[in-house]
């Protein structure tokens, strides 16, 4: 299993685990830090992404940038987990990385998002990933 996943890669989870409902679901999502930067080797921390319009602290993903989709999707930056390497789909992954554009847009998000947390750690290592990829 390859563990070379970077951050604003989309990849496709047969089982993903939601932090906040503690449910598993097959689920797209965006890598927001690798497992290097983590320190967690099998692990990845992720922000869900769903085709349920979401207007707070989401990036709308348009189906016609981003063929891995069936319609336009929204990355939920406000919502986080940790996922293992093992639960992710047999598709070959990554299925696509966002555009830069994008990243732009996502780093302005993930910013305004994090300024918030009590993680210090966190939000800086986040920032610091995002600030070097856009």
């Amino acid at each position: 299993m390859s563990n070379q996943y970077q951050p604003a890669d989309i990849l496709h989870f047969q089982r993903y685990h939601f932090t906040d409902t503690h449910q598993e679901k097959p689920h797209y999502a965006l890598v927001l830090l690798p497992s290097s930067i983590m320190d967690l080797e099998n692990n990845l921390l992720c922000s869900v992404i769903t085709s349920v319009p979401t207007k707070q602290f989401a990036l709308k993903l348009l189906k016609s940038k981003y063929p891995c989709f069936q319609k336009d999707s929204y990355v939920c930056f406000n919502r986080r987990d940790i996922n293992c390497l093992s639960d992710l789909s047999d598709k070959k992954q990554p299925l696509g990385k966002l555009h830069k554009e994008d990243i732009h847009k996502s780093f302005k998000i993930l910013k305004a998002i994090l300024y918030g947390t009590k993680d210090i750690y966190l939000m800086a290592t986040i920032v610091r990933e995002w600030k070097i990829i856009r």
